[in-house]
């Protein structure tokens, strides 16, 4: 006579990285790992993306091959700047009966930088430097940027470069 054991799962959450750079208002990938440490699981596996206890993913995979990592990118956007908490659980609805539940989630704590602030300006723009004495000169304003040796390159329409310079100190060129 023999016995037919049941087969012993264990998910894991293995990972939880962004992707990039996380700044307020941009989208931004995180990238969650998830491994099946045992036996085959033919049966859907819930994962469930939060960020500061909100679900933003909420996902299923079809299976997992014993010893096989899938890997999950959600798409996050942080509407705020500051510090923030991304959690990926896996098996969620805990419906797979697993020798740990303790390795079901990855937390990762974030500080959100806060949105870009594009202060540079040229005017007139259009500007058409064909000497008729309207919008011949062009103002390249840079001083709220913070630069420390900033550079400026112009191309004319077909990308061939027309100006270079560098090391600029004032914050405003003139062309």
């Amino acid at each position: 006579s023999f016995q037919i054991e049941a087969p012993v799962y264990d998910l894991i959450a293995e990972s939880l990285r962004p992707l990039g750079e996380l700044r307020a208002g941009a989208l931004a990938n995180i990238v969650g790992e998830v491994r099946n440490g045992l036996d085959a699981i033919t049966q859907p596996v819930r994962v469930r993306f939060q960020v500061n206890g909100a679900t933003v993913r909420d996902t299923t995979l079809a299976s997992l091959r014993a010893e096989q990592t899938a890997q999950l990118t959600t798409a996050v956007r942080f509407s705020a700047a500051g510090k923030h908490e991304i959690i990926m659980r896996v098996d969620d609805d805990n419906r797979i009966p697993e020798l740990s539940e303790n390795n079901n989630q990855q937390s990762l704590f974030v500080e959100i930088a806060p949105p870009l602030v594009r202060e540079f300006s040229a005017r007139p723009n259009p500007f058409t430097p064909n000497e008729d004495g309207y919008n011949d000169a062009v103002e390249f304003n840079f001083s709220t940027l913070g630069l420390s040796a900033p550079a400026l390159r112009i191309f004319d329409v077909d990308g061939l470069a027309v100006l270079q310079e560098d090391n600029l100190h004032s914050g405003v060129f003139y062309w």
